[in-house]
């Protein structure tokens, strides 16, 4: 039952990366934040309480970022370091 709940909620996750991609903008951001909750899904709940708080956060300043069109290009090279 627990495998079968951890792949919902890993589904769940990337559903909502997804819908995030919208709002973001940057895809290789997108990517790696879809990727980092899928991994952070899989972790107990006590670190997903901590790690979901940072995602947000990234999320919240990337999407600042992308709106600057100046930016967007390096804000792509940065998200794609990191994945």
């Amino acid at each position: 039952m627990s495998a079968r709940l951890a792949a919902l909620a890993a589904f769940v996750v990337v559903a909502q990366s997804a819908a995030a991609q919208d709002k973001l903008g940057v895809a290789a951001c997108v990517d790696f934040l879809a990727r980092y909750e899928a991994c952070v899904a899989k972790m107990p709940a006590s670190v997903q309480q901590v790690a979901k708080p940072g995602i947000e956060q990234m999320r919240a300043t990337w999407k600042g970022l992308a709106a600057n069109p100046q930016a967007v290009a390096d804000l792509s090279d940065k998200c794609s370091q990191l994945g």
